[in-house]
């Protein structure tokens, strides 16, 4: 990722977490939601404290300070109450980049028609209750590694992330992906890092770095919304179920 977006992101979290916490805590008195506020002003200090640092800092600390960030979005997530599956939207639905969208009302299930605005809080749908989060996740930062847009589906997607996943990421020997009716399984054989996934909110809502990365590109080489179904891991290798929405595979 670019310094400036960097600036642009980690400002975008500070000035929200700043509003939310005057917000809940003068108008709406609630803890909960103060927390959550705190944690977005973390999440913005850490952001732009990547993007003044970049070109001079270490991939051991870059590493530490995207772990907090993610951290962070995992409990607000978490204080919020979100439980729906996040919708990763590919670039042709989001005017600046890739981004994942986290229903408030999982009751709904609407899913994005047009392109939705970049913000925090957005609107993606005509009922008053068609809002979510719109959050930034490993996935939106991988495209930033690709000299060319993702190919067509599948030939497109499987060669992007092996090359990922076993170059720039080096986070696998090899990538198997098989397709059918909408539902793609990728299964990344003998990974070096990660571990089981985690019951946590944010692992159920957003989904691991593996999945978000997968996720991620194929929403981006379908050119259509993508959840995460379900992960497991097995020995060395590790599994991610998807699900493209409106089956444009």
């Amino acid at each position: 990722m670019r310094q400036g977006h960097y600036g642009l992101l980690g400002a975008g979290f500070l000035v929200s977490g700043i509003a939310m916490v005057l917000v809940t805590l003068i108008v709406l008195g609630s803890g909960p939601g103060a927390i959550t506020g705190t944690a977005l002003i973390v999440l913005g200090l850490v952001m732009l404290s990547v993007g003044r640092a970049e070109g001079r800092m270490s991939a051991a600390m870059a590493y530490l300070l995207s772990t907090s960030g993610y951290q962070n979005i995992e409990r607000m997530v978490e204080e919020l109450g979100l439980s729906g599956r996040a919708i990763y939207l590919p670039t042709t639905l989001s005017h600046i980049g890739a981004r994942a969208l986290i229903p408030l009302d999982v009751a709904r299930g609407t899913i994005p028609a047009g392109a939705v605005d970049d913000r925090f809080i957005a609107r993606y749908g005509q009922q008053p209750s068609d809002v979510g989060l719109l959050v930034v996740t490993p996935g939106s930062a991988v495209l930033e590694l690709l000299s060319s847009p993702v190919g067509e589906f599948p030939e497109g997607f499987e060669v992007t992330l092996s090359t990922l996943a076993t170059g720039a990421l080096e986070v696998a020997r090899g990538v198997v992906v098989h397709h059918s009716n909408g539902k793609v399984s990728v299964t990344y054989a003998g990974v070096r890092e990660g571990r089981a996934p985690a019951d946590s909110p944010m692992y159920r809502t957003v989904g691991s770095p593996l999945a978000s990365v997968a996720a991620t590109l194929l929403a981006e080489s379908c050119e259509a919304p993508v959840v995460v179904v379900s992960e497991s891991r097995d020995g060395e290798g590790y599994s991610v179920e998807l699900e493209v929405l409106g089956d444009a595979t």
